[in-house]
């Protein structure tokens, strides 16, 4: 009788974790990490310099109406509404939004054969998992409005710091640091399904562009499924 995938899998030997040593997710998301970044620096630059460009010229458009007895003052929203392309818009949010939840589906399948391999119980084995959805659901709101204190930039960032270190406790056959690892993975779960999407509806709301928001989210549904099957290829190759 061939054997099963899960009794092939407590029959593998798992290497010891050393440090340095990363999981494919865990690179993926040091990437994720390291894009977010890159891509916040960029935006911020992007978004004060058109401020500053704007202001500029209303504040020449002011000086001329001053002039001919109009005076002209610019409202916080006018100075905010800038107007974006589609395309553009998408590009920004999928090039964030895709690495997330592609690390988040490639490694969900196997959690439950990673702690079998460890010779985990099946007690232990349900603790971690209610240990991971619990702190989801007591911290979600509370880490969820973060964002409208500290920016929804810097939570999609935390998310990729606290789902790499998520990873890389899985490396250690021990219970305690596997369960601190659910805490650091319910939370960055949260913020995956709260922040990226805050952040949009923010930076689309500041251009002006609500409008756009209801065919974003749809298509960012539609490649959030592809990446799901994605995933789950890469993930069957990679165990192969």
């Amino acid at each position: 009788m061939p054997r099963s995938y899960y009794e092939e899998v407590l029959d593998m030997d798992f290497p010891v974790w050393t440090p340095g040593a990363l999981s494919i997710e865990g690179h993926l998301f040091v990437g994720s990490v390291v894009l977010c970044f890159s891509l916040s620096v960029i935006s911020r630059y992007r978004t004060l310099k058109q401020n500053k460009e704007l202001e500029d010229g209303t504040a020449e458009n002011n000086k001329s109406r001053q002039k001919g007895g109009v005076p002209l003052a610019a409202s916080k929203a006018e100075l905010s509404a800038q107007p974006v392309s589609y395309d553009t818009l998408k590009l920004r949010y999928l090039s964030v939004y895709l690495p997330g939840v592609f690390g988040d589906w490639i490694q969900g399948a196997y959690l439950y054969a990673l702690y079998r391999a460890y010779h985990l119980g099946m007690a232990e084995i349900g603790y971690l998992f209610v240990m991971g959805y619990g702190m989801s659901a007591l911290l979600g709101t509370y880490v969820a409005s973060m964002g409208d204190r500290y920016g929804h930039r810097f939570c999609v960032t935390m998310y990729g710091v606290l789902y790499s270190l998520s990873c890389v406790t899985m490396h250690s056959s021990s219970f305690e640091v596997l369960m601190i690892g659910r805490v650091f993975g319910g939370i960055a779960y949260s913020l995956l399904y709260s922040s990226f999407e805050a952040w949009a509806v923010a930076e689309v709301t500041a251009c002006g562009e609500r409008e756009l928001l209801p065919r974003l989210f749809a298509d960012a549904t539609f490649a959030n499924a592809v990446s799901a099957v994605v995933a789950g290829v890469a993930g069957h190759g990679i165990m192969a």
